[in-house]
């Protein structure tokens, strides 16, 4: 799927109407300054001494480039993913892009690798419990929310059954959601007042029947 155009710092870079561009801070992280960091920081300095502890070439490189901020940040990241920072994050990604490409229907409910198919089980009986349907269309959509400067793809728009309505879900593959509770609803809450985007042209569309008071 196609993605964002990004700036040096990861942002989706905006096309606006009078044809400039802008980065947009992403919809993901929008609210994260609202929640008490302190677990997340010190999680990562545990990550990094058991990372370093296995790369003793790292801290000698560290020891070499004392005094270099931009190599010890590029060290310090290569710390985290030997103390295996990334494991999770590239779990999450592999379990969100084979549900995304089910949704979409590129991909055969057949033709899902064994290690996938208890999410996929579980994804489908949870939103067939609560009534949703999946819209192939709306699928990983590219979302702006101009009045915020904030950009971001949504995972879903499921279609409830009960009153025809669409409902932005974004999926978790973390421990549990409450560690972050306010960026998740901040994040919900651009998703669903957000317009569907183009890359190609800049253009927006409005989304359909959006339930602006519920999202999962």
């Amino acid at each position: 799927m196609n993605d964002f155009n990004r700036d040096r710092y990861g942002r989706p870079v905006i096309t606006q109407v009078d044809g400039s561009t802008l980065p947009y801070t992403r919809i993901s992280s929008y609210g994260q300054n609202l929640e008490n960091q302190t677990g997340l920081t010190q999680w990562k300095l545990r990550t990094v001494v058991a990372g370093a502890a296995t790369r003793p070439d790292l801290i000698s490189l560290a020891s070499a480039h004392a005094g270099d901020n931009k190599q010890i940040d590029r060290l310090v990241q290569e710390m985290l993913d030997a103390g295996g920072a990334s494991k999770a994050a590239n779990t999450g990604t592999a379990i969100h892009e084979v549900l995304a490409q089910l949704d979409a229907g590129s991909l055969a409910r057949t033709d899902v690798p064994d290690s996938f198919l208890g999410y996929m089980q579980t994804w489908y009986t949870c939103i067939e419990a609560f009534g949703f349907e999946v819209i192939p269309q709306m699928v990983e959509l590219k979302l702006v929310n101009d009045h915020y400067q904030a950009a971001g793809s949504g995972d879903n728009f499921l279609y409830r059954t009960s009153d025809g309505k669409l409902v932005a879900v974004d999926k978790k593959t973390g421990k549990s959601v409450m560690n972050k509770p306010l960026a998740y609803m901040v994040q919900l809450a651009l998703y669903a007042t957000s317009y569907e985007y183009d890359i190609a042209t800049g253009q927006r569309s409005a989304l359909p029947n959006i339930d602006t008071d519920v999202a999962y």
